[in-house]
Parts: structure tokens; sequence; C-alpha cells
């Protein structure tokens, strides 16, 4: 059986005004089975022989619709790329964002917890001190 992917190939590349040899060792090198290729050339030689005529009508119009196709998947490249590059910048504000935010709120409760603890620290330094400073008279008030 004919694989019709194959046949649309060689038909596209005979439009293009390729050689049907050429278009069968380009899909050959694509790793295409070269028994379907084979196939696939000589139903389409099969075919063009007996169609001359309409063929030549049929090509006109195919080069028209490939001019147009071509046409249309530029402009939607161009949208595509376009609207990629938008949400790649919004994605990037995002994640700026979201880095900023974090690191403010981690860099207020560090601080926070840091200052706290330092107060502690220099009260229970400054007790400390004071008792060693004055033990005397504590010892000395607590006896009584």
């Amino acid at each position: 059986m004919v694989n019709e992917d194959i046949i649309t190939i060689l038909n596209n590349s005979i439009i293009r005004g390729e050689s049907i040899q050429q278009a069968m060792q380009i899909l050959i090198n694509s790793g295409y089975d070269k028994q379907q290729i084979y196939e696939a050339s000589n139903y389409i030689q099969r075919g063009v022989m007996t169609n001359l005529d309409s063929n030549q009508n049929i090509n006109l119009n195919a080069k028209e619709n490939i001019d147009y196709n071509k046409e249309q998947n530029f402009n939607n490249f161009k949208k595509l790329q376009s609207n990629n590059k938008l949400s790649a910048m919004q994605e990037s504000q995002n994640i700026a964002n979201a880095i900023q935010d974090t690191g403010v709120q981690l860099k207020k409760k560090s601080y926070k917890k840091e200052i706290i603890l330092l107060v502690i620290l220099l009260f229970l330094i400054g007790f400390l001190a004071i008792t060693l400073f004055f033990r005397d008279s504590i010892l000395s008030f607590l006896s009584g």
C-alpha cells in the first residue's frame, strides 16, 4: 500500500520545481522506508503521465496556494513571535516582583529578631555586671 504522506511530500516537491529523484533522496536521508518511497514515486509517475494536462492547471493553482500559505505562515509566525516576547517579558517581570517581595519580607523578619535578641543579650550582660559589681551589698542585704 502506498504511503499518502510520502505521495504528498513528493507532489509538493514536484510542484516547487524539484526533480522526483531529488525529492526521493531527501526522503531517504530523512529516514523514510526506501520501498515505500519507490512505490510512491511509481504511483506519482503513472498518475502524472495519464493526467499531464490536468496537472498543469492544478500546478498553477497549487503554486498560488503555496504563495498564499507562505504569506499566512509568515504572518502567523510573526504574531506568535511577538506574543512569545510579551509573555516572556511578563513572566520575567512576575519573577522579579516575586523575588523582590520575598527579599523584603525576609529582611524585615530577620532584622526584627536580631534586634530583640540583641536587647535581651545586653540586658542579661548588664544584669550580670551589676550583680558582680554589687555582690557584697546584695549578699549583706539578703543575709540581713
